[in-house]
């Protein structure tokens, strides 16, 4: 879906680094509480299989702003991460920025600047299905 303004031209958003950095500490953070609640369902005595999450947790790599330089450097194909822990930190950093593009394009739907994507017309020709044999 296209977003454009009311001049019919395409909406830039800007989206600082900053509020990128914070939203991936709030996943992080709900990444942590997930993992500690699952491990608090088990016996005592047992534990969770390691993750990849648990290797960048280690490594320092779950401070916000670590995380996103690690993620421009696995743009840039510059990283010494395994593939498992490269995909980790895409997706939260990912994560983090469509969560902060979708907050942006709200507020500017909200003050009037983003018409309504382009609506797809609805099918008219019914479709009959198949006689089976």
């Amino acid at each position: 879906m296209t977003q454009k303004t009311d001049n019919n031209e395409p909406l830039t958003i800007d989206v600082a680094t900053e509020a990128v950095e914070a939203e991936i500490g709030v996943t992080v953070e709900l990444w942590k509480k997930e993992r500690k609640a699952a491990s608090d369902k088990l016996e005592k005595g047992r534990r969770l299989k390691r993750t990849p999450f648990e290797a960048i947790e280690e490594k320092g790599y779950l401070d916000p702003k670590t995380m996103y330089d690690e993620y421009q450097r696995i743009q840039n194909r510059e990283s010494r991460l395994s593939a498992s822990e490269r995909e980790v930190i895409c997706s939260i950093v990912e994560t983090a920025m469509r969560t902060v593009f979708a907050r942006k394009i709200d507020e500017a739907r909200k003050a009037g600047e983003v018409k309504p994507g382009i609506q797809k017309k609805k099918r008219t020709k019914k479709v009959t299905p198949k006689a089976k044999k």
